[in-house]
C-alpha cells in the first residue's frame, strides 16, 4: 500500500527544526499558509496550492494563519519511483484535486500514477526562494530576508560584501537560478503570503515588504499568481 496515511490540517504547524521523514508527504492547502524551509532555500505553499516533500528530505514547516487542508503521506518506494526528487509546488488544478478526493485508501496504484504524471507536468509558480552557500552571499540575502525594505542596490551590496559587482552578478546568478532583482522580488512576495496570511493588512505588508504603493504590489502579486491578494485570502 503506497498511500500511507491521510490527515487534516486544522492545528498550526511549528515544526521549525529541520528532520527527514521516511515517508514522502504531500500538503494540499485550503486556507492559510504552509512554509517549508530545506537546506536550498524556502519554499511557500498558499491556498489553493500543493507541496510535495520527498522521502528522506530534509526540512522544517510552519503555517501562518488559518491553516486547513491534509497531509498524505506515501511510501519511500512510491515517492522515490514516481515523483520529483526536489520540493515542488504547484497550484491544485481540478485534476488533482479530484484524484486526492477520490482516491481509496487502498486499490489506488491508477490514482497514483496518473496524480504523479500530472503533478510533474505542471509548471512552477514563483514560490520558491532559493539561498546562495556562497557565505558572503548567504550574509547578503539573510540581511535582506530580515529587513525585505531594503532598497539597496547592487553597488551597494558589492561595496558591502567586498565582491566586484560584476562578480556578484555573476556568482549571484549561478547560485541561486535567479538576477538579483528577481530574487529580491520573489523573496518580497514569498515573505509578503505568510503576513497576509497571519492576517496583516494589505497596505501595512506592502510597504513592510518595500513597495511605495499598495496598487504596485498587488501588481506584482497578480503578476506571479495570477490572483489578487484579496481575492486569495478571501
Amino acid at each position: 500500500m503506497d498511500l500511507l496515511e491521510v490527515r487534516h490540517l486544522v492545528r498550526p504547524l511549528h515544526n521549525p527544526m529541520m528532520k527527514a521523514q521516511v515517508q514522502g508527504q504531500l500538503f494540499t492547502v485550503e486556507n492559510g499558509v504552509v512554509s517549508l524551509q530545506t537546506e536550498r532555500g524556502l519554499w511557500v505553499i498558499p491556498a489553493g496550492h500543493v507541496g510535495w516533500v520527498p522521502s528522506l528530505h530534509v526540512h522544517g514547516m510552519v503555517s501562518h494563519g488559518k491553516v486547513r487542508g491534509l497531509q498524505l503521506s506515501f511510501s519511500q518506494e512510491w515517492s522515490r519511483g514516481l515523483m520529483p526528487p526536489e520540493p515542488k509546488v504547484v497550484s491544485l488544478t481540478p485534476l488533482l484535486q479530484g484524484l486526492l478526493t477520490e482516491m481509496p485508501l487502498s486499490d489506488n496504484e491508477p490514482y497514483l500514477q496518473v496524480f504523479a504524471d500530472a503533478f510533474a507536468r505542471k509548471p512552477l509558480p514563483a514560490l520558491f526562494l532559493p539561498m546562495p552557500s556562497d557565505p558572503r552571499l548567504l550574509a547578503m540575502t539573510t540581511q535582506l530576508v530580515q529587513n525585505p525594505a531594503n532598497d539597496a542596490d547592487l553597488d551597494a551590496w558589492a561595496s558591502n560584501t567586498g565582491i566586484p559587482r560584476r562578480t556578484l552578478t555573476r556568482r549571484f546568478l549561478k547560485e541561486t537560478g535567479l538576477s538579483f532583482a528577481q530574487w529580491r522580488q520573489q523573496m518580497r512576495l514569498l515573505l509578503a503570503l505568510e503576513q497576509l496570511a497571519d492576517g496583516e493588512a494589505l497596505a501595512v505588508v506592502a510597504q513592510k515588504v518595500g513597495y511605495q504603493s499598495v496598487s504596485a504590489f498587488i501588481q506584482v502579486f497578480r503578476r506571479a499568481l495570477g490572483i489578487t491578494p484579496k481575492a486569495l485570502f478571501a
